[in-house]
């Protein structure tokens, strides 16, 4: 199905709260034994203007407003070497995603862009966005396809699970975007696909996964890339056999209604500090192959250094680990990767959380070749 959404300028509701976010996360020392990754000089990666999360009732309790954002889930930009990028970035528990321009040392927020309008009670439910891709010419972004963990009103779960059975596919036209990130042309237009759910059910490893709660190891979506026609789903859970597993589907049979097949591949992204086989928390498309952000099924009370990772795949298939993370203290977990340049074996990186205030990015260097 196709459909042309209403988007919320960037001027009128940004506008009241534009600022220079000086984000909370202070620097951090890198463990010794954390060898391959350092913090750049720029270690914080400053956003201006306000990034907007869950919908709920204002002051008044009538009227509903924007909540900041603590829960981001993923970000994609543009290719290219531009200035200022074209960038999507998801909170999982908005009703849409928005735009952000990237710069080498910060971004700017923009236009909001609504997805959904989904209600329980009166309610809104968030879609659960948990992955953003770009590719030729799109944005792509997915929800999580997962049962919420904390809500006992079976009707509610219902309700909730099924407002993330989505996937989006966005293509904005080119020079509609300004560099501050507010729509000047022609809208967006958005397709969304409601498919993804029968072709994870098709899978047998994941059969008995779909629609179960996490705590149960039931099945949820946490990252998505895009490669020669095929969505990849990266999931938090299940693990298969004790790895990582992914689930690529042809974009023609999600958007287009033509026959295909779901592929199941795992990963072994080794272990979390309790001995469990890690998740995926973010997928990314990288060069050839894929990158991994890889963490707990199930969080920690606190991430320690070993929990997070990032893993990349090999030419002849698997993975290997590329760094494990240190703590970035409290309650922060790494949630978003998103490239910024690759040169001399260097990859350099914005890294975004869920829990602090707006993502709190850092820049990040790692060895890879």
């Amino acid at each position: 199905m196709n459909d042309t959404l209403a988007v919320v300028s960037g001027d009128a509701m940004v506008a009241a709260w534009v600022r220079v976010l000086r984000l909370g996360l202070l620097a951090v020392p890198l463990l010794a034994a954390n060898v391959g990754i350092s913090v750049a000089d720029e270690a914080e990666w400053h956003i201006e203007g306000r990034l907007f999360g869950k919908l709920e009732p204002g002051g008044s309790g009538k009227k509903l407003d924007f909540k900041t954002s603590r829960d981001v889930s993923g970000i994609a930009c543009e290719d290219g070497n531009a200035p200022a990028r074209l960038c999507l970035i998801a909170d999982d528990e908005a009703q849409g995603v928005q735009i952000v321009m990237a710069k080498p040392h910060g971004g700017e927020a923009g236009a909001f862009i609504p997805l959904i309008s989904d209600r329980y009670a009166g309610e809104p439910l968030s879609l659960d966005a948990e992955g953003v891709a770009y590719a030729d010419g799109a944005f792509y972004v997915i929800g999580s396809h997962a049962r919420p963990r904390r809500e006992s009103d079976p009707a509610a779960a219902n309700a909730r699970a099924k407002a993330t059975w989505r996937v989006f596919r966005i293509r904005f036209v080119p020079g509609s975007v300004n560099r501050n990130g507010d729509i000047r042309g022609p809208r967006p237009s958005v397709e969304v696909s409601t498919d993804l759910p029968a072709f994870l059910r098709s899978v047998p490893q994941l059969a008995t996964a779909f629609d179960g709660k996490l705590l149960d190891h039931g099945l949820n979506i946490e990252g998505v890339a895009v490669r020669e026609g095929r969505l990849i789903a990266g999931l938090r859970a299940p693990a298969v056999e004790g790895r990582a597993a992914t689930v690529s589907v042809p974009l023609a049979s999600l958007f287009d209604g033509q026959p295909g097949k779901a592929e199941l591949t795992t990963y072994d992204l080794g272990k979390d500090t309790s001995g469990t086989p890690r998740g995926i928390r973010d997928l990314v498309a990288f060069g050839s192959g894929l990158l991994f952000l890889a963490g707990p099924q199930l969080d920690p009370p606190r991430a320690t250094y070993g929990d997070y990772a990032v893993y990349r795949t090999l030419p002849g298939g698997g993975a290997a680990l590329v760094t494990n993370l240190p703590s970035f203290g409290g309650e922060a977990k790494p949630e978003a990767l998103l490239p910024l340049k690759h040169e001399g074996g260097a990859l350099r990186a914005v890294l975004l959380f869920d829990g602090p205030r707006e993502g709190g990015g850092r820049v990040l260097s790692f060895e890879i070749r």
